[in-house]
């Protein structure tokens, strides 16, 4: 049975910011999540478009799972996280994601509500930006399963840092380093190993510009 809301979107437009909605709730693919929240590119577009459709028809034409494996994957879902045996500070992260979640969720029901452009869009950006700190919510999470260790946090900064002149250049640097940045991912195969990495550096000038812009606000 295909999946209502896709075919609405496919049936209806396409609006882009909406389809990286649709694509973050039923697409599998990390990188191609990572892609299209880089904003909009005719590249972008089509690809989305295509994974969508593709997501659709294989929905019509696989089997719904039995009840049993829809059991079995539950069961391994929920044992994936000990939430008891995480850190402190890794168990606040893991309830505040059930929490982003939850609030996504909302955000997403409301949508069809909103009748301004503009209310839709600041939905549409912040429903974006809660599944962007999930994602880094799930790295630590991932990253601590595995080694048992946690993850450390990227030291940006140095003591010039303080200075209000250096900020300021930072930010300017960053965003050109992003917008740059942007334009080759967009150009590029989605599957090639180069997008892997040039999406992870994208992260981290993103990143890094939050950082620097709060610091800034800090110092107004």
């Amino acid at each position: 049975m295909a999946i209502a809301c896709v075919t609405s979107w496919l049936e209806n437009g396409r609006p882009y910011d909406q389809g990286v909605i649709l694509y973050q709730e039923y697409g599998k693919n990390f990188i191609l999540k990572s892609l299209f929240a880089t904003g909009y590119s005719n590249f972008n577009s089509q690809k989305l478009t295509e994974e969508l459709r593709l997501i659709n028809d294989q929905t019509i034409a696989d089997p719904a799972p039995s009840t049993l494996y829809v059991k079995s994957l539950k069961t391994e879902v929920f044992e994936k996280i000990n939430h008891a045996a995480l850190p402190e500070d890794l168990q606040k992260e893991n309830i505040l994601k059930g929490e982003l979640y939850r609030q996504a969720g909302k955000l997403k029901k409301q949508l069809e509500f909103m009748k301004s452009p503009e209310a839709r869009s600041t939905a549409i950006k912040a429903i974006l930006a809660n599944f962007e700190q999930i994602d880094k919510i799930w790295a630590k999470l991932d990253y601590f399963q595995q080694t048992g260790k946690k993850m450390r946090e990227p030291e940006i900064f140095e003591e010039k840092i303080e200075s209000h002149a250096f900020l300021l250049k930072r930010r300017n640097n960053l965003r050109t380093y992003i917008t740059k940045i942007k334009k080759e991912i967009s150009d590029m195969d989605p599957q090639d190993p180069q997008t892997v990495k040039k999406i992870d550096k994208h992260n981290s000038y993103l990143n890094e510009l939050l950082q620097v812009e709060a610091l800034l606000e800090g110092k107004e």
